[in-house]
């Protein structure tokens, strides 16, 4: 197995660094590398040998989500604060990354979490069906 994890438990994936878009990905060049890289990253789990395990603490945002949604199982603390906020900085998503969604979570709290960029914690994670577990802090390991 492959557990993919944060460097201790401050974060899983924060996203990307949105203070280099206006200056790292201005041009049609910039943008498709960009998304290049980007899929490589999330099609990585599903080329694995193994099963791929999200271990997620922290903060799980942007393309953390888009990481752990790639992954065959998620887990996580209940503290744990997940956002997509890709609509509040005038971003799309995929059609690929987006349809990975929907067939996790369906397609209204994939609208809701898109739309509406709000935070959600393990508990809604776990009730959604983005994790199939979600532990207390001190019981995660």
């Amino acid at each position: 197995v492959i557990v993919v994890k944060g460097d201790g438990e401050a974060a899983f994936v924060s996203g990307a660094d949105i203070s280099e878009f206006g200056s790292e990905r201005t041009s049609d060049d910039a943008q498709r590398e960009y998304n290049n890289i980007t899929e490589a990253a999330y099609s990585a789990p599903s080329r694995a040998s193994k099963p791929v395990i999200a271990a997620i603490r922290g903060i799980c945002m942007g393309g953390g989500l888009g990481l752990a949604a790639a992954c065959d199982i998620r887990i996580c603390e209940t503290n744990t604060k997940f956002r997509m906020p890709a609509a509040r900085l005038g971003l799309g998503y995929s059609v690929d990354g987006i349809s990975r969604f929907v067939s996790l979570v369906g397609p209204q709290n994939v609208l809701d979490i898109f739309m509406t960029a709000k935070t959600f914690d393990g508990h809604e994670a776990l009730r959604m069906g983005f994790v199939a577990a979600a532990a207390e802090p001190d019981q995660f390991e």
